[in-house]
């Protein structure tokens, strides 16, 4: 960042409410210069700060504060039709050698993503107020959790962290203080505001614009700059955007920063912890509130622990989930958190005489009473549009949730004895209900070559499936194949490696029905994991892996025969040659970066395909 020529004065920040870091305090000061302020505050993460953030976002109608009765303490917010998703087509990591980016990164150099971003961002906070906010990413004080500084403009942001993030604020600028290291990023709405003006709704630029910068670590010095988007991962920077950068680190330091779900089961064999890779609105968030304890729905860090087992902690405290589908059949927990309060709902449907919300799949008829949708119009059953947006949103904390497991916190984490692969994939006999990989190369392999059809949490065409990579496919930092070199590494040098799974709860039948009724029901698949595990489940030997039998799987209560589980749990031969097919280009894309065990398990797969096929 460099210094610019003012109008006017510009604002300061004491040097206790930032405490002794002195990177902190360079942030800061080049913040300032370049973005331009009427004012600075240093976010202090306590109840009063919450309380004045809402009532001056309710003043200026950026959120509606709903019955509280109904949903206490919760907001709803409505953004831009043009800022309801990740924007991965204006999201650029910048590496100084494009042979680094692969074919998943949209790539610029870091003196072109510096010139261009730092020009949309010179004065950008004209007439706003700059909020300095301090999280910590992981259990606070944990050696393995990293603290994040978000300078931002965007007082919902904040409110946010409050249900996001474990620590803002002091707490976190006191460890800031007492370990020195602190990533950092600057996000900006990108809306100057005349003289004489005040905040507008949900703020945002027609331009948009996200670089990220891996390479450089120096201290205070932002790895991250975002312009002109108010969502989600693209301005909750410790989220996606700094995902990318942890990802990137953790490679240097030999663990894991994933998109992951953790949670935890008890069945006969005691309590077991699951990770699964899911692509966003694949059912991560509903996967991990069937088991017994919930950890995380979203961001992770696994590293080898002293006993030669994977462990994992979440790095948030909170639900960043999609609204439509979720129900008290689909997710009654998520339900019943949302029901305590203390939540921000995100583009959903307003029920103005009630003060409520409401969102497709939430009931099984639409309300009786009058309805606005997601952006504030008049709404009917027959009116041809969603009332909720398809990526609409509600975030909660994990606190409000009862199924919280007591080790959510511990800075050492849980033992993970499963990662579960899974997209959503709705072909008749295509991708099965579970497979068992028989060995680390082919968990690697089947977790490389995870194919999701696209959904609305970005942008880009509904429903086209792709190859999304251990679901990491748009939050890469670094090449694709040397992620997948690095799982190799991490796993084939792990004492006790977890099981690896394949998952996929979307397979329709014929009538374009789901085949399997999924949520709930799911914990049937998460039953025939464990008893694998203990040794006490049965299993066919197939090209992909390991299936389940009919006669050795729960569907006490279920409607489903067997040629119905067979066509959901067995590998068809013709399908998986054309799986295969897509795989080839894929890898041929990857290029001579994919690792050489990789290509040789495609070469063996499409041999055991080859003569599954012949002998049908």
């Amino acid at each position: 960042m460099t210094a610019i020529e003012t109008k006017h004065a510009l604002p300061s920040v004491p040097v206790d409410e930032l405490g002794p870091n002195e990177a902190l305090h360079r942030l800061v000061d080049d913040a300032i210069r370049l973005l331009r302020p009427k004012d600075v505050v240093v976010c202090d993460g306590t109840a009063a700060e919450r309380n004045r953030l809402e009532s001056l976002l309710v003043a200026n109608g950026t959120v509606v504060r709903l019955n509280q009765k109904l949903w206490p303490n919760s907001l709803l917010a409505r953004s831009d039709p043009s800022d309801v998703a990740r924007l991965e087509q204006v999201t650029y990591v910048c590496l100084p050698d494009k042979q680094d980016a692969g074919p998943s990164i949209k790539h610029k150099y870091p003196e072109e993503g510096h010139r261009e971003i730092t020009a949309l961002m010179t004065g950008a906070m004209e007439g706003r107020t700059m909020y300095v906010a301090a999280v910590s990413m992981g259990p606070c004080g944990g050696k393995r959790s990293r603290v994040f500084v978000q300078i931002t403009d965007f007082p919902l942001i904040i409110l946010m962290k409050h249900l996001m993030t474990r620590v803002l604020g002091r707490d976190a600028l006191i460890e800031l203080g007492k370990y020195g290291r602190f990533e950092c990023g600057l996000q900006t709405v990108g809306m100057p505001i005349a003289a004489g003006g005040t905040d507008v709704p949900w703020p945002c630029n027609s331009t948009k614009m996200i670089c990220h910068f891996p390479k450089e670590r120096r201290p205070g010095v932002p790895r991250v700059l975002s312009f002109g988007s108010g969502y989600g991962g693209n301005a909750l920077l410790p989220k996606k955007c700094d995902l990318r950068l942890a990802m990137s680190d953790a490679r240097e330091e030999g663990n894991l920063v994933e998109h992951m779900a953790l949670m935890g089961r008890d069945g006969e064999n005691g309590r077991r912890y699951f990770l699964a890779a899911k692509p966003s609105a694949c059912g991560k968030t509903n996967f991990a509130m069937i088991g017994t304890s919930f950890l995380g729905d979203d961001l992770v860090r696994a590293y080898e622990g002293t006993d030669g087992r994977l462990w994992a902690f979440a790095l948030e405290k909170g639900i960043f989930g999609v609204a439509p589908g979720t129900n008290d059949e689909t997710n009654p927990e998520v339900m019943s958190m949302l029901r305590k309060g203390d939540v921000i709902f995100i583009n959903v449907a307003y029920l103005p005489e009630s003060g409520s919300v409401w969102w497709e799949g939430m009931t099984n008829a639409p309300p009786a009473e009058r309805v606005r949708d997601w952006q504030g119009q008049e709404w009917t059953p027959g009116c041809g549009r969603k009332a909720a947006h398809a990526n609409s949103r509600f975030t909660v904390s994990i606190r409000n949730c009862s199924k919280l497991d007591p080790r959510w916190d511990d800075p050492d984490g849980v033992p993970v004895d499963a990662i579960l692969f899974g997209g959503r994939r709705t072909e008749h006999g295509g991708v099965p209900l579970v497979v068992e990989y028989g060995n680390t190369t082919a968990g690697v392999y089947g977790g490389a070559t995870l194919s999701s059809e696209q959904t609305a949490a970005a942008d880009g065409k509904l429903g086209v499936s792709r190859i999304d990579p251990f679901a990491m496919y748009p939050f890469y930092a670094y090449h694709v194949g040397d992620h997948c070199a690095h799982w190799l590494k991490v796993f084939s040098q792990m004492a006790h490696p977890p099981r690896f799974y394949s998952v996929n709860w979307f397979q329709k039948d014929g009538a374009g029905n789901f085949a399997w009724p999924g949520f709930v029901d799911n914990d049937r698949v998460l039953d025939w994991i464990d008893r694998r595990i203990a040794g006490q489940a049965k299993a066919l030997r197939t090209p992909l892996g390991y299936s389940p039998l009919f006669d050795d799987f729960d569907l006490s209560g279920l409607n489903i025969d067997r040629a119905t589980f067979e066509t959901l749990t067995q590998p068809r031969p013709q399908f998986w040659l054309g799986e295969l097919d897509r795989q080839a280009v894929w890898f041929a894309e990857v290029g001579e970066r994919l690792p050489a065990v990789l290509a040789e398990r495609h070469a063996e797969l499409c041999q055991l395909f080859e003569e599954a096929a012949r002998a049908v």
